[in-house]
């Protein structure tokens, strides 16, 4: 026979939860922030002239990978 869940640990187990849908949203919220930033870069990329654009653009790629520490392919997705 199994003992019965107490009170005490039920809302221990619900507060748990709350506070890991509020990290994912917090997650989400930030991720948002990052693809606008850039975007907002892409944007300075469109005022390169045309036939330096592709070599900055790959540059910006690599340079976001870096700095984020993900795969290139992940940023360049994101472009």
């Amino acid at each position: 026979m199994s003992s019965p869940v107490s009170i005490k640990s039920f809302d221990q187990d619900v507060e748990i939860l709350d506070e890991w849908v509020g990290l994912g949203e917090q997650i989400a919220r930030l991720e948002a922030q990052r693809a606008r930033l850039i975007a907002d870069r892409v944007e300075l990329l469109l005022g390169v002239t045309p036939v330096h654009q592709q070599m900055a653009i790959r540059c910006t790629i690599a340079e976001f990978a870096a700095a984020g520490r993900v795969a290139q392919g992940t940023v360049e997705r994101a472009f």
